[in-house]
This record gives C-alpha cells, structure tokens and sequence, in this order.
C-alpha cells in the first residue's frame, strides 16, 4: 500500500506507538490529525503518554515528525511499521478500529 493522506486517514482516532531500545524510550498517543507532505509525516496527538518506571505517565502532547528519507514503511496486518535508519526508533501507527490498548504495556 502506498504512503498518501488518503490511506494514512484510516489511522486518524488510532494508535501510535513510539519505541526507541538503544535511548530507552516508549510512547504511545492517540492520533489527532495526520499530514503528509512530501519529505514529512506529522502526527499530531489528541492525548500522549511516556512508559516511566513500569506505568504509564500522561504528557503534553506534541507533533511526532518523521523525516521520510531516513525511515522505511511497511503495511502489514492493518497497521504501518516505520523503522528509523538513523535513529533506531520503531513506530507503529495502528488503525482507528485496531482496539490497541492505549494504557496496555504490551
């Protein structure tokens, strides 16, 4: 499936989880809105959590921005894997109707 605004609207009221092993970080938002330009992929929150400490902290909420020349795309089983090149962080953005628990820690 190719990356456009259109296909990426599915994902509006989703999921987005953000890992990063090697800097030890995990957040996880409930997807706002979402814009595709041609360098750009901008998810903006409607509300976004830090995995601190084994629970699950709410913090103010801010555009994740992924720079598409340095990460791949991948969709599979309903949902769109990133993978950062660079930055060796994994985000999973999972559709509206996914049911991804947002407070889970899986």
């Amino acid at each position: 499936m190719k990356l456009t605004a259109e296909t990426l609207q599915h994902c509006v009221g989703g999921t987005l989880e953000i890992k990063n092993k090697r800097k030890g970080y995990f957040y996880r938002g409930k997807v706002g809105k979402v814009q595709l330009s041609e360098l750009e992929l901008t998810i903006h929150f409607k509300e976004l959590f830090s995995f601190v400490d084994g629970a699950w902290c709410e913090i103010k909420p801010r555009p994740y921005v992924i720079n598409l020349s340095t990460y791949s795309a991948d969709w599979k089983d309903g949902k769109m894997n990133l993978q950062g090149v660079l930055t060796e962080e994994t985000a999973v953005l999972f559709s509206e109707g996914d049911n991804h628990e947002l407070y889970s820690n899986e």
